[in-house]
């Protein structure tokens, strides 16, 4: 297996995210859909907002914490159309 540290943090960051987003919509009442496309804007706005450089490893990150609010939201706009 030859994957690169920035492939495994993306990965990690990813299943994280998504797991425990899941599991909030999921089972909680009090986190909604509506939370979690809020969450999604406040991260692009984080993406955006890199003026002193946040380094390499946390953009990773931050594009992972997307990826996971985007593949999670895309599930539930095909469950609930």
């Amino acid at each position: 297996m030859d994957t690169n540290w920035e492939e495994m943090h993306f990965n990690k960051i990813f299943e994280e995210t998504y797991n425990s987003l899941k599991y909030a919509v999921d089972n909680s009442c009090n986190y909604t859909i509506e939370n979690l496309k809020g969450l999604l804007q406040n991260l692009y706005v984080q993406q955006g907002n890199n003026q002193l450089g946040r380094g390499e490893a946390m953009d990773i990150s931050v594009d992972a914490q997307i990826a996971a609010c985007e593949t999670l939201l895309a599930e539930y706009k095909g469950k609930l159309s």
